[in-house]
């Protein structure tokens, strides 16, 4: 007898209980079945103190049974442990799931990661025998999971036609509804399961039930172009002109996917192809939305019409121009679409495509015919609206086709495109239109603005450097006697201020509406490079500089720190150029220049008006985003 053999098993215990490592304790079980005997009880006690993922997870994951039951029997409390029969079941064990069924206390409704109950997950991995040895055991079939999902609704969704079957016959609600109000016969529906479908049906449940958007069953297999969905569903008497919350008919929501056998199905049945949702959106603007071209042209050679309008008002035209689709462009005009279809605004196509830089959509549409001339209520041509959004091989095009003839046409605003592309520093587009014969530089807006001033308010020298050769108003006083210069220097320009200067435009003792100098002007923009600049400008022309309003009474306006310094991040005083700071309270005029006329709270105190003083004001007050 070994030294081993002769050691009692109090001794072993004792030496055994001592180890602190699970890795320790199961290499000593494996060295003996003595040790096996002695100590493997010890072990799942162990590992259920300071592992509950350990070897309880590993039976139930691997279909030990076995372990499970010699674990209870070692005294651990497997109710302890509810997401052992969610492992076993998610693991597809049937005889550990068995077992567990058989010990109190054990929650067999325990929830997995994602919200499933160990039903809900056997219905998700299609094990049938599962499912039926937990609803044997008298497991809710009507259970709720999370989103108010029942074990009918996952198989309908799913395609588990018998374990859906199986279901039903033990108490299943065909009729469940989730939180979204999905029930089977709708996730069946959506996802094309025919035979599930006829199954629901079957059982009574009623075609007409809505999910939370007001969508049927029709509507659910058009949207997803399940075409046997819906001819099974019609013949079954669901009703082709039915229509969403929204509006939408099954034949428009097919459209909005591009399901061509579905909308060839539906226009069969019945369908009205010009049909308007509650938006009067149309199947065609769906199609056209999504240059969907063979349904378009299957829904234009039914009927579909080509003037409808949206209540954004727009047409299938504009929609496919918009998206510069050539295609389904040409595709609409070759079926009678008019070109030069308005809007009530008086928007078209051509201005529409221009406007969002469809380059092709306005080559097939000039070709066409489109109209260069038209204009939307506020005096916008295609021009101006490729100029809006500095679309420079748009207005490339434009002028080629002659668009050069509505450059001196002028918005609500009275601004031309050239005052326009000036205002966002379109350096590129004034370079274009100044090739133009008919360019004139000098055009001015409602206020007396050129180009040229637009560019210097706002602080764009490249702009200024390009207009300046073609202008003879650079230093010409706006309508409320600012110049360039002025309205660069409110703003803190020096870039722009330099250049100016550098032509000879500065005048020292010059003063503004205001009674102030440049220097003066220049102290309430904050930039202090800006300030330092006019100084030594005004020390080289004269010896002796007044600010102020005249008198030597009065107080230097240079040296006074305004109450606001004023930068380029607001919205702009359309008296004095100036940018206005966000949050404080300013006026705007909704008569003039369209009703944008921003006044600010420094000029309406000062008694200047809009264009014309008896119209009225509202308070405005600039947003971050404005």
């Amino acid at each position: 007898m070994s030294l081993f053999d002769s050691l009692p098993d109090e001794l072993l215990e004792d030496i055994g209980h001592r180890l602190e490592s699970e890795r320790d304790i199961a290499a000593l079980i494996r060295s003996s079945r003595r040790l096996c005997r002695i100590f493997n009880d010890y072990l799942y006690l162990h590992n259920q103190k300071h592992n509950l993922a350990g070897a309880l997870g590993w039976a139930a994951t691997r279909g030990r049974e076995e372990s499970l039951v010699r674990a209870h029997e070692a005294g651990v409390r497997l109710s302890a442990h509810p997401h052992l029969f969610t492992l076993a079941v998610s693991h597809g064990h049937p005889g550990v799931v068995k077992t567990l069924l058989c010990f109190p206390g054990i929650d067999h409704s325990y929830p997995s990661h994602d919200g499933l109950t160990p039903l809900g997950l056997a219905v998700r991995k299609n094990n049938s025998e599962i499912v039926r040895l937990l609803v044997g055991h008298g497991i809710d079939v009507n259970q709720r999971m999370r989103g108010g999902w029942t074990p009918a609704i996952l198989a309908a969704d799913l395609g588990r036609l018998e374990i859906l079957r199986f279901l039903l016959d033990h108490g299943a609600d065909p009729g469940a509804q989730t939180v979204a109000r999905q029930s089977p016969l709708l996730c069946a529906a959506a996802s094309g399961f025919v035979e599930i479908v006829e199954l629901l049906l079957e059982r009574g449940v009623d075609m007409a039930m809505e999910n939370a958007e007001g969508w049927t069953c029709l509507h659910c297999a058009a949207h997803a172009g399940r075409t046997r969905v819906v001819e099974l569903l019609l013949d079954r008497g669901a009703s082709v002109s039915q229509v969403t919350s929204d509006g939408w008919s099954a034949l428009t929501l097919a459209a909005s996917k591009d399901k061509l056998t579905t909308i060839q199905l539906l226009i069969e049945r019945g369908a009205d192809v010009n049909a308007p949702s509650r938006r009067g959106q149309t199947a065609l603007m769906m199609a056209a939305d999504r240059n969907c071209i063979d349904v378009m042209a299957v829904l234009l050679d039914h009927g579909a019409s080509t003037a409808n309008l949206s209540h954004g008002e727009r047409s299938s035209l504009m929609i496919a121009s918009a998206k510069g689709f050539d295609h389904a462009v040409d595709l609409l005009l070759r079926h009678g679409a008019d070109v030069n279809l308005a809007s009530p605004t008086n928007w078209t196509a051509l201005m529409e495509a221009s406007y969002r830089g469809s380059g092709r959509a306005v080559r097939v549409l000039l070709e066409r015919g489109a109209d260069l001339e038209a204009t939307n209520v506020d005096g916008w041509t295609a021009l101006f609206a490729a100029t809006y959004t500095n679309q420079k091989e748009i207005v490339r095009l434009l002028l080629d086709h002659g668009a050069e003839r509505t450059l001196g046409w002028r918005d609500s605003a009275g601004q031309t495109p050239a005052i326009r592309a000036a205002h966002v520093g379109a350096t590129s587009l004034i370079k274009l239109f100044l090739r133009a014969p008919t360019f004139d530089a000098d055009e001015m807006d409602s206020q007396g603005r050129s180009a040229l001033f637009h560019a210097a308010m706002r602080g764009y020298p490249d702009t200024v450097r390009s207009l300046l050769p073609h202008s003879t108003t650079a230093n010409r006083q706006d309508r409320y006697g600012t110049t360039p210069l002025f309205a660069a220097t409110r703003n803190g320009h020096g870039k722009v201020v330099e250049l100016l200067m550098s032509r000879g435009f500065a005048d020292t003792k010059e003063k503004d509406m205001f009674g102030k100098t440049l220097l003066a002007t220049a102290r309430e923009s904050g930039n202090e490079a800006l300030i330092v600049m006019l100084r030594m400008h005004a020390q080289r022309t004269t010896a002796e500089q007044t600010e102020g309003g005249g008198g030597e009474d009065e107080e230097d306006a240079a040296g006074s720190d305004p109450e606001h310094h004023f930068n380029i991040e607001g919205c702009w005083c359309d008296v004095c150029c100036r940018c206005t700071i966000h949050d404080v309270e300013s006026y705007v005029c909704d008569i003039c220049d369209g009703g944008k006329f921003v006044v600010c709270a420094d000029c309406a105190a000062a008694g200047f008006k809009c264009q014309d003083g008896r119209h009225p004001w509202k308070i405005h007050l600039c947003s971050q985003s404005g």
